[in-house]
């Protein structure tokens, strides 16, 4: 262990594990590193941003699986901003279906389900019907598994996946949702994309100016076509702004899906009025017309073989990461942990002075490491 010689500052910027042990990948923002016990202070909003659209994505899964079911998931993101989930499908989804998962995840939302982590062995696990289990994933004998339980008396789960990401403790903290752009792989595997919590109400923003400008479009096309002599100038101004409209939408990846698809539909139809002007005055002035053309559709980390020898050499046992877990009604419980080792470009050193990066090893940890498709969580370490 190292002596504390002054108080610093360490800024978290993201967590992974390697054989066991958490590295705190950061900054030295105050003072010199070169402590024995630190305070570990997580980031409450972006481990909160994580945990809803973790949740979300179990939710959002399990209502795919019962709208397609024999869809399987593939992939899977989840970050502060966003979720993503990548899933076996023939065709993309209708709007339709879109739809009905919007409402499936919204109405768990209103339901305030419990969200519980439990443990059991894996066998017991393939055993219940409800379970989702990766194919070509290796599991332990014993799994830590989210269950989201129905509020009938019966008991059911919506939701029985092994999963060692962080998840809120009720449906209800997820706030909202919604279903955003997402660019799907190619072949049988298609992907979806939604956001949760306050992010919503961004992405409802973000489609307000566009459907602002649509709809000022659309009112000012109708006042152009009532008029009795219409002129081509104006026909072929509206339809540039129609085409530069309608590849905002289809480039947008940050407003609901759904209002897309109603803005695109509207554009569709200003765009087959505006051809028909065009059309009938090529008719009478066929040199007055020029073409128009169509609008198209759109890591892994390894530590070093000198730091895993110093682990060795020093009998260092792995991380206890399970205080991760461990909540109050303030959030992320703070705990005190002791430095195994400070690590900087891979090498074992003593200290680090303010303004350098490096990792920290602790004996345990609060901070929740990337993994299981989910970031890292954010904070600060200080003593």
């Amino acid at each position: 262990m190292l002596e504390i010689f002054m108080d610093f500052s360490f800024q978290v910027e993201h967590v992974m594990s390697s054989h066991g042990f958490v590295f705190h990948h950061g900054t030295v923002t105050e003072g010199t590193l070169k402590c024995e016990q630190v305070q570990m202070s997580v980031n409450e909003a972006h481990r909160l941003a994580c945990a809803r659209n973790h949740t979300a994505t179990h939710l959002l899964n399990a209502a795919l699986r019962k709208i397609l079911p024999y869809t399987m998931q593939r992939s899977s993101y989840v970050g502060p901003e966003h979720l993503r989930l990548g899933f076996s499908a023939r065709r993309i989804l209708s709007t339709e279906q879109v739809k009905e998962i919007e409402s499936f995840v919204k109405s768990c939302i209103e339901q305030k389900l419990k969200v519980k982590r439990l443990e059991m062995p894996f066998d017991a696990l393939l055993d219940n019907p409800k379970a989702v289990v990766l194919r070509g994933e290796e599991y332990p004998e014993i799994v830590s598994v989210i269950a989201v339980e129905c509020n009938r008396t019966d008991g059911e789960l919506i939701s029985l996946e092994p999963c060692c990401g962080t998840h809120v403790h009720n449906t209800a903290d997820l706030l909202d949702f919604t279903v955003i752009p997402s660019k799907s792989f190619g072949g049988a595997t298609k992907s979806l994309s939604a956001v949760t919590g306050m992010q919503v109400s961004i992405v409802r923003r973000n489609s307000e100016f566009l459907e602002k400008e649509i709809f000022q479009l659309k009112t000012e096309v109708d006042e152009t076509l009532q008029k009795i002599n219409v002129p081509l100038d104006a026909i072929s101004a509206h339809l540039k702004k129609v085409k530069s409209l309608t590849k905002e939408c289809h480039l947008s990846n940050d407003a609901p899906l759904l209002k897309l698809e109603e803005y695109k539909d509207i554009l569709g139809e200003m765009k087959l009025k505006l051809n028909d002007v065009i059309n009938s005055l090529s008719k009478t002035d066929a040199n007055s017309v020029c073409s128009i053309s169509d609008v198209p559709v759109s890591p892994s980390f390894r530590t070093s073989e000198e730091v895993l020898n110093f682990f060795h050499a020093n009998n260092t046992s792995p991380t206890d990461d399970e205080y991760k877990y461990k909540f109050n009604k303030e959030g992320v419980i703070p705990i005190t942990a002791g430095i195994c080792a400070v690590i900087e470009n891979d090498k074992i050193t003593d200290s680090v002075e303010c303004g350098l990066r490096c990792q920290l090893v602790l004996d345990k940890t609060n901070f929740y490491a990337e993994g299981d498709d989910q970031t890292g969580d954010e904070g600060v370490i200080s003593c």
